[in-house]
């Protein structure tokens, strides 16, 4: 079960999506889910831990910086 939560609490590839949780605070970028392209500075948003990731481009995700 430990196991099991860790995984779901801290993702892997460090892929975070609108609405999801934000598990540590800081500075996350947006990039491209088909093309892996960073959108640039403009688009970085600065979420608080547990607070939901906003919205972002469409077909993008966000990722720590």
């Amino acid at each position: 079960m430990t196991e099991r939560l860790k995984t779901r609490d801290a993702k892997e590839d460090g892929r975070y999506y609108s609405g999801e949780k934000c598990p540590k605070s800081g500075t996350y970028g947006q990039w491209s889910d088909a093309s892996g392209q960073y959108a640039g500075t403009s688009y970085d948003r600065y979420v608080y831990a547990g607070d939901p990731f906003p919205p972002s481009l469409n077909n993008h995700h966000f990722r720590l910086k």
